[in-house]
């Protein structure tokens, strides 16, 4: 409760000057100076980690766009070229002979073909050839992670720990940190003599808890992570803080309380402010627990913005000599709340219900770039009453970016138009209100009742679901978190693993490679996107029918001379036994996919014989639909494989296009996340150093 002026006093009488005991004076070292030279051991140690990062910044820089995006939403007039449509159209064309099938089964033998549409082979006329007119390849510089002989050390940092959420590295961080705290409290010291000691250690540590807490961390800047990824640090050094600090109270709190002399020293204004201080970080932590981040978000943010608008004064009230982490912590603060002001944009997002009603997409015309692959930004919808209640304005809530930037790739893929895009997945209350509002104009009646038959038939029309779009006010904040210093555009290979709503990441990932592969930006030679649902009813149709584009975008930039080199494969995999409505939906799915790529709405299909639930389903060359779980080591091995085998691209720049690694990103459940990095551990290191290294960069729900 209070700095080392209490300890006297803590007896509840003043001591007599010849004490048993020797002075504290005498036997401690002056607590402040130690924390001081404490925390600057650990900035120290912060500081190195920044240093050897340095090269991961240099090849950022050395990109031509991935550097300057990331930080602020803007807009800006696409460039002219050839639309992505034009390019899906003739890459259909083109990569059929006569017509396009519907692969149902794993073996060809046996499997059943029906047919989609028709298609009819184009005249294209062919490009020159010639050195002059080869498209001119501008590749990112490839930094690793770790020199090669460090990877070893890697594989083992990202294994598991039976602890779960957690891996080596982290565990091991997490103790180094944990033993030099322990360390600090216990030199020369002793809590049950000097209750000053803990206190002064945990107020010591609030800047840093405050630094790894804001979503503009400049650690994380410093490091190259965002604030997501280093959010278990924050949770570790907090719960260090709040035991710190309960430790010093309780000391002071028995003492006075066996003395009798509870009334007199509390009513001392700085112990005063000292009780408020220990009650705000006791109900910050109370409230950040996972029952209450789980089940009532909003408490557990508006706990957090209280407690701290508190903790930071009464750090100064109650102890002024502790003024200098008051002063640092308040910079943080201030400095995030500022850069927040900076980053939000509020303006006018378009909320579409699509076929499966579990899913929203909202789409931001006014916002076209700004933003890394894979980076996500905190949505507040500004309407009051109505399925959004009247307070549902005050909820925000992170979305991951499921388009690409147009600064990134809107030269390539020209989907500037369409500006912003997220997917929703209806998950808890304030999304299934959202679903609710997306849904408001679909079924509304204009004419007064309807027949049974009537509303049965608009209900089942979802061909034109933009006339049901529902305009509203939004609030958005960002970009954050996303892939840090990876440049997946710098490697060989990559592998793509998205659970569930994780799609995201995958589509806005795969989006910003094709049309960086268009305009020569890519290193990349082979592509392949997994993405795992629990049952054939989460499989949307317009996920699947942009992932479908996005292939076709890639096979009509390898088709032109000296542009293209990327191959992209998607698996799509159900993990649930199928059940009646989710395989009707499927065929749904299928026959929509068949109208969009004839452009024709009247085209239909015969799939009463067609078994869709047990076996695979090819819906494109490309991109297949099975039962079960996915083949991840499979997956990574044809990865690996393919990167190694297909063609360099330029031929005049082999020596620099070799082989510089694998990527692999996964998206989705903390399970998922295990797998893939299992998965990854797996491969020998003989292996790994063939291709170049295997990195992982990994985003899991609910950390």
């Amino acid at each position: 409760m209070s700095s080392s002026s209490f300890t006297a006093s803590a007896t509840g009488a003043a001591p007599s000057p010849t004490s048993a005991a020797p002075k504290l004076s005498e036997q401690l070292v002056k607590s402040s100076a130690l924390v001081w030279r404490v925390s600057l051991f650990i900035y120290a140690i912060i500081a190195v980690f920044v240093v050897l990062r340095i090269p991961h910044l240099v090849g950022l820089f050395g990109t031509s766009s991935e550097w300057y995006n990331g930080h602020v939403f803007r807009w800006v007039r696409p460039r002219k070229s050839k639309s992505a449509k034009a390019r899906v159209k003739a890459a259909r064309a083109m990569q059929r002979n006569d017509s396009a099938r519907t692969v149902v089964g794993d073996d060809p033998e046996f499997a059943k073909d029906t047919p989609v549409t028709d298609y009819h082979r184009p005249t294209v006329r062919r490009r020159p050839t010639g050195p002059a007119v080869r498209k001119k390849f501008l590749f990112p510089a490839h930094v690793s992670a770790v020199l090669p002989f460090l990877r070893p050390l890697l594989s083992l940092a990202r294994s598991r720990v039976p602890l779960p959420g957690y891996s080596v590295g982290q565990l091991s961080l997490l103790l180094f940190y944990f033993v030099v705290l322990l360390a600090a409290t216990l030199y020369q010291s002793s809590p049950f003599i000097d209750a000053t000691r803990p206190a002064w250690v945990a107020v010591s540590q609030v800047p840093l808890v405050l630094a790894l807490a804001q979503k503009n961390n400049v650690l994380g800047s410093l490091l190259g992570y965002g604030y997501e990824r280093l959010n278990y640090i924050h949770r570790f050094v907090g719960k260090l803080v709040i035991l710190g600090s309960n430790l010093h109270a309780i000391f002071y709190l028995y003492r006075w309380t066996a003395n009798g002399t509870f009334a007199q020293y509390i009513m001392a204004p700085k112990n005063a402010w000292g009780m408020a201080l220990l009650i705000a970080m006791d109900v910050l932590y109370l409230f950040s627990t996972p029952f209450w981040r789980k089940h009532a978000y909003n408490v557990f943010i508006w706990s957090h913005t209280l407690s701290v608008l508190v903790i930071i004064p009464a750090i100064y009230m109650h102890q002024p000599s502790l003024w200098i982490y008051a002063v640092i912590s308040a910079a943080i603060y201030g400095f995030d709340r500022t850069l927040r002001l900076v980053k939000t944009r509020i303006t006018t997002a378009v909320l579409t219900p699509e076929s499966n009603d579990n899913v929203i997409r909202i789409q931001v015309p006014s916002v076209n770039a700004g933003w890394r692959a894979g980076q996500h930004v905190r949505l507040r919808v500004l309407r009051i009453g109505g399925p959004m209640g009247l307070f549902g304005w005050v909820e925000v809530h992170p979305f991951t970016i499921a388009s690409a930037s147009v600064s990134t790739g809107g030269r390539g893929g020209g989907r500037g138009d369409e500006g912003m895009v997220l997917i929703v997945k209806k998950a808890g209350d304030w999304t299934g209100r959202l679903a609710r509002l997306a849904a408001s104009n679909r079924y509304q009646e204009r004419d007064g009742e309807l027949e049974p038959e009537e509303k049965a038939a608009r209900r089942r029309d979802v061909e034109s679901l933009e006339s049901h779009s529902v305009p509203v006010r939004v609030w958005l904040e960002g970009p954050y978190g996303g892939c840090g210093r990876t440049v997946f555009s710098s490697f060989s290979g990559a592998l793509l693993v998205c659970g569930g709503s994780g799609i995201s990441f995958g589509l806005s990932i795969l989006q910003d490679l094709v049309a960086k592969d268009a305009v020569g930006e890519s290193r990349l030679k082979y592509i392949e996107l997994i993405w795992v649902v629990p049952e054939q009813q989460s499989l949307d149709g317009s996920v699947i029918h942009e992932l479908v584009d996005l292939v076709d975008e890639s096979i009509y930039n390898r088709s032109r001379q000296g542009h293209g080199r990327l191959e992209v494969k998607v698996s799509v995999s159900f993990t649930r036994a199928p059940t009646t409505s989710g395989t009707e939906k499927f065929k749904g799915v299928l026959v929509s996919l068949a109208r969009a790529q004839s452009g024709s709405s009247s085209i239909d299909l015969d799939l009463e014989d067609v078994d869709v639930s047990t076996r695979s389903v090819g819906v494109h060359p490309n991109v297949v639909v099975s039962p079960g779980r996915p083949r991840l080591a499979k997956a990574l091995d044809t990865v690996m494989a393919k990167a190694a085998v297909l063609g360099p691209g330029d031929p005049e720049q082999v020596e620099v296009n070799g082989m510089k690694g694998v990527v692999v990103g996964v998206c989705g459940p903390a399970e998922l996340g295990a797998d893939v990095v299992k998965t990854v551990g797996s491969v020998s290191a003989s292996r790994k150093a063939l291709v170049g290294g295997i990195e992982v960069h990994e985003e899991t729900f609910g950390m």
